[in-house]
């Protein structure tokens, strides 16, 4: 590694950063198509995929690549290791690996991402260009106070090191040793998560320090890692602290460390186009969305080698805008607004984390610390919030609480079932680095658990408790293809747009919705655009999707002696069954009836339909 030799006044790190959108496509086309082969080529998943689904490699256009399949968390879980060590959807042979990191695993298995000696030139050069991006020279002095191990954010020091300013490899200790080093070292920059550079600033004013004093070196503090850095309210909290500007960086272990940052307007964070592609997909349908649309971001590498990532379907909701940045780059800028594994309906309203994060960080009567618990009750899902008192406050805790929860209210749309106060240092929210703030303890969450717990040794699924949709007459068929009573647990996670996909093409008759995030607008024309329509089953009114064709599209309320003919039965589960039915129950029972659950299809039920039966219920909001 040597340092460029970049002029200090130069405002862009590279021209790239500012070519006009035609001369940037032709670039992004022409390294796609040379991604696309080079994946075809020596990825047997990718090979095997699309190869399966007909897909040619060969593309004309950057629009060619909305024909391509998704890939996920989970399909990178499922190749690796297969074949090799680092699986399936590596492009090159372990030798040529210089460097891996890992996922935290906190959404399953932790995967790892590979990097060739070219992919890691090509990632220090995005984190030198996204440091320059934020105002740091070679003459700058970088606290790098990001994990170290294994965590891709890691090696982002030798970026700015690469820029000419000089790197301080602290990582992530403790916030006296951190504090210490700060006040020894006198850095100019210094990157942390969002809650702990607010958590250090606390920490520092406990100690007696000031810190717009004390670290008055400080100007810059780049935070990532959680929502909260693109969050105003947070950033203006932290400022606040050090006197220090916040700029926000979003990276993802299965691409860089960092591969987005905010400029000096801090309007979105500019991706580095001409090394990914991003699109914004309709979770539901999973068609491409025009630029300002909310949707779930997929990345697309140009120049990544040893593990290239086609169509990555990341579970961030967000969107994208392509307009010139008032600072004169043309790259996109994304706006992420959370994940929608941590999304929540409260009578139809979708909320996120980041929705109570801005209210609570913007009351100067608290001190910033928060937690959120989203539960069931009586077939709903409401959500609870507690929040500390600011440090020397005597405001009582229940007045504390209605401003609070009407405040929320006013934002969200929806008010909380209560508002805890605790008193300062009282939550237990605080820690050192990253922090959970979001406890989910919805039914469907909790019953995924148990049922991985009792049969993990067989059972792979990604729980989101959000919206998963199952497939079901192709899980029954692999189950009982397995010889019937012998047989294994096989889930697989599945999209809205799969199952839509499943019946529209006729790969399956019966596509079950189990719980979904979408409205039913949103539902009805997704299905519209597909030839299919919702088809409410009985009095529990779980909702079905049928083809056009089928004998039952028409039917406005159908009855059990309606379905006489049909592989549809009625199984009421009694008000105090056990969360575990027995499958014993319905051992001697013919294994071509389906199942229709009262109210709520819970994931009990389904490994009971496993077992030759076909579920035919569940929930879809609206």
């Amino acid at each position: 590694m040597a340092k460029k030799n970049v002029p200090y006044d130069q405002k862009y790190y590279d021209e790239v950063e500012t070519w006009p959108r035609e001369q940037l496509e032709e670039l992004q086309l022409e390294r796609l198509k040379d991604e696309l082969i080079w994946s075809y080529e020596n990825s047997p998943y990718y090979k095997r995929t699309w190869d399966a689904a007909g897909i040619d490699p060969h593309i004309t256009s950057l629009k060619d690549l909305e024909k391509f399949p998704f890939i996920n968390k989970q399909t990178e879980r499922d190749c690796q290791g297969v074949g090799s060590f680092f699986g399936e959807l590596c492009c090159v042979p372990e030798d040529d690996v210089v460097y891996m990191a890992t996922s935290s695993g906190s959404t399953g298995v932790p995967t790892m991402s590979p990097f060739s000696q070219h992919d890691f030139d090509e990632f220090m050069d995005a984190e030198s260009r996204l440091f320059w991006q934020t105002g740091m020279r070679p003459n700058d002095r970088y606290l790098h106070g990001m994990n170290f191990a294994l965590y891709v954010g890691g090696p982002c020091v030798v970026g700015a090191q690469q820029l000419g300013a000089l790197g301080i490899w602290v990582g992530a200790v403790p916030s006296d040793r951190l504090l210490w080093a700060m006040k020894h070292y006198q850095p100019t920059h210094f990157w942390s998560s969002p809650s702990y550079a607010w958590l250090l600033g606390q920490k520092a004013i406990e100690k007696g320090y000031d810190p717009k004093v004390d670290f008055a070196s400080l100007r810059t503090i780049i935070i990532s890692g959680e929502p909260g850095g693109s969050i105003e309210t947070t950033r203006k909290a932290i400022e606040d602290i050090w006197g220090a500007s916040v700029y926000d960086f979003f990276g993802l272990s299965d691409i860089y460390g960092a591969c987005a940052g905010m400029c000096e307007h801090k309007d979105g964070l500019h991706i580095i186009e001409d090394q990914i592609i991003v699109e914004v997909v309709d979770p539901v349908t999973h068609e491409v969305l025009p630029d300002g649309e909310k949707g779930e971001l997929v990345y697309t590498t140009l120049t990544k080698r040893s593990r290239p990532m086609i169509r990555f379907a990341t579970g961030d909701i967000g969107w994208v805008n392509r307009e010139k940045c008032a600072c004169g780059r043309t790259h996109a800028r994304i706006y992420i607004s959370g994940r929608k594994d941590e999304m929540f309906i409260v009578s139809a309203v979708n909320v996120f984390p980041s929705d109570i994060e801005h209210v609570v960080r913007k009351d100067k009567g608290l001190t910033g610390e928060y937690r959120i618990r989203a539960y069931d009750e009586n077939h709903t899902t409401k959500y609870e919030v507690s929040v500390e008192r600011a440090l020397g406050s005597d405001e009582p805790f229940d007045a504390i609480a209605k401003r609070v929860e009407n405040a929320l209210k006013t934002h969200t749309g929806v008010r909380p079932a209560r508002v805890i106060v605790f008193d300062t240092d009282k939550l237990g929210a605080s820690g050192e680095h990253k922090v959970k703030r979001f406890i989910d303890e919805r039914t469907s969450t909790a019953e995924a658990k148990e049922v991985l717990h009792e049969a993990e040794e067989h059972a792979q699924f990604a729980v989101s408790g959000q919206h998963y949709l199952f497939n079901v007459q192709t899980f029954a068929s692999i189950v009982l293809s397995n010889g019937g009573d012998e047989y294994e647990y096989a889930f697989r996670d599945r999209t809205t747009h799969g199952v839509i996909e499943d019946v529209s093409t006729g790969a399956s008759e019966l596509g079950v919705l189990v719980e979904t995030t979408r409205t039913a607008e949103d539902l009805e024309a997704a299905f519209a655009a597909t030839g299919l329509e919702f088809v409410e089953l009985i009095q529990s009114a779980p909702r079905v999707a049928l083809p056009a064709s089928h004998p039952l599209i028409n039917a406005e309320k159908l009855t059990l002696e309606q379905l006489e003919d049909y592989p549809y039965i009625y199984f009421e589960q009694e008000e105090n069954a056990p969360v575990y039915l027995a499958e014993e129950a319905l051992a001697d029972e013919k294994r071509h009836k389906g199942i229709a659950c009262t109210d709520r299809a819970s994931l009990s039920e389904l490994i009971v339909a496993l077992n030759g039966y076909t579920v035919t219920s569940g929930i879809l909001v609206g």
